[in-house]
This record gives structure tokens, sequence and C-alpha cells, in this order.
């Protein structure tokens, strides 16, 4: 019984190193913060092992893994939601941000296509989950729904993040011929006040 309750605890400490902890940084690196109610899952997570290893009861032991690993997958799962919108956001200021690039140009119109479907299937695939879980029972209902839309919402991220370069090339040939255009336009108003003035010489 020992031996398995300690595969259980590794199994703890595991996805919180390798599943919530970077799941965090992803969020305080996009929104600049620590979610409350995640910190809230994982204050309960260690809650439930300081009184499974403050015990040698068998019974509280089990009852506190139990209890662990639920908000182990509710953290999950809140990072999973918050995520979804953390990426949505981003979506929203690349797109105001770029509202005057002609983003056609990108991978010869590839990109945005390309874009636009992603996002518009992580849009359909979080409005499901949040469907499901008005009816849902546990969180055990909707986590694969909710985990499809977060890397639903991740591959519209990882496209803009691996496109950025072409992106600036993009907007650098933009601005090139903006200030030509000026230049011309400077010079030919310029040329024009000159044919003007030499008339009336």
């Amino acid at each position: 019984m020992q031996k398995e309750n300690d595969s259980r605890l590794s199994a703890i400490y595991e996805t919180y190193l390798s599943v919530i902890s970077p799941f965090i940084i992803q969020l305080e690196a996009l929104d600049g913060e620590f979610p409350v109610e995640i910190l809230n899952e994982i204050r309960s997570i260690f809650t439930h092992l300081a009184r499974c290893n403050s015990t040698e009861k068998e019974q509280i032991y089990e009852e506190n893994i139990i209890k662990a690993e639920r908000h182990v997958k509710r953290a999950v799962l809140d990072c999973f939601k918050y995520l979804c919108v953390a990426y949505d956001e981003y979506f929203r200021r690349f797109t105001k941000l770029n509202r005057n690039v002609d983003l056609s140009f990108v991978d010869n119109g590839h990109f945005i296509q390309k874009l636009n479907s992603l996002h518009n299937n992580a849009v359909h695939n979080k409005t499901e989950a949040q469907k499901k879980e008005l009816v849902a029972e546990n969180i055990e209902d909707v986590f694969g729904d909710y985990e499809k839309a977060y890397n639903s919402y991740a591959e519209v991220y990882n496209l803009i993040q691996e496109s950025t370069e072409s992106i600036d090339f993009v907007k650098h040939k933009a601005a090139t011929k903006e200030t030509i255009n000026t230049i011309f336009g400077i010079v030919g108003v310029v040329s024009l006040i000159l044919t003007i003035i030499f008339q009336f010489v």
C-alpha cells in the first residue's frame, strides 16, 4: 500500500513540475499575473500532502491523497481555461496591432488563411467545452474538452510566434513603401510650388 501511495505522490509532484508550473510561466508571460484560482488549488494540493506526511493513519493518508489528486486535476483544468482566455486576448492584440498591415503577403496568403481557420476552430472548441460544462456532473466530464480547446488556442499562438520574422518583413516593406510615397509626395508638392513661383518671376 505504501509503495502505491509513493507512486501517487510522485505523480502529483511530477504533474506540478512538468504541467502546472510551465502553464503558470506561460500565463505570467502573457498576462503578467498569477491567477488566484490556480494559486488556491496549489495551496490545497500541498495542504493535503502535508497532512499525508504528518499522519500514520492509513485512512487519513488515503483521504488526503485522493483530495490532493482532485486539486491537481482542478489546477490543470483551470490552467487550460485561463490559457484559452490569455491566448485569445493575445490573438486580439495581435490583430489590433496589425490592422493596417496586409497580412495576405505573409507566406503567400497561407498565413492569414490558416490563422483565421485555427482561431475559429479554437473559439468553437472553447464554446463547446463551456456548453458541456453547464450540464457536467464533475470535471472529468469536461477535462478532455478544455484540453482540446487549449491545444487549439496554442496552435494559434504558435503560428503567430513562428511567423514573426515573415510578419516583420512585410511590415518593414510596407513602412518603406509608405516612406518612399511620402518623399515623392513632398517632392511633387515642392515641384508644383516652384513651378508656380517661376511662372510669376
